[in-house]
């Protein structure tokens, strides 16, 4: 199970988002609920290559290992695009990069998360 909480910049009100990711998650949608927690995009890869993991299957099956049962994974708006990244591949065995909300390149490695809502 994922949580992702998209937590709170100064002076602006409460915002949280918050969604479950099992190992029979499609890929669809994880990105879609990543898009709308965070405003970014998430490319998901097959195992540790750079092919796209097919939007229709699994993240189970994108995975470059077996996801332990019980695996609880939590990113905040706060966490740099490099931790978040680097988190999935040792919590989901997922490749995984962040890109810019039109996906037009990828996110800056020192980029918050909170900074594309």
């Amino acid at each position: 199970m994922i949580s992702l909480c998209l937590d709170h910049k100064p002076k602006t009100p409460l915002i949280m988002a918050q969604f479950s990711v099992s190992g029979n998650t499609k890929i669809s949608t994880f990105v879609s609920d990543f898009k709308e927690a965070f405003g970014a995009t998430l490319r998901v890869y097959q195992g540790k290559g750079k092919q796209f993991a097919d939007p229709n299957g699994t993240i189970a099956k994108a995975a470059f290992d077996t996801i332990p049962r019980g695996t609880e994974f939590t990113a905040t708006a706060a966490l740099k695009v490099s931790s978040f990244e680097a988190r999935c591949a040792e919590v989901l065995n997922l490749t995984v990069q962040v890109a810019t909300p039109d996906n037009s390149a990828l996110a800056d490695n020192n980029a918050k998360l909170g900074d594309f809502k």
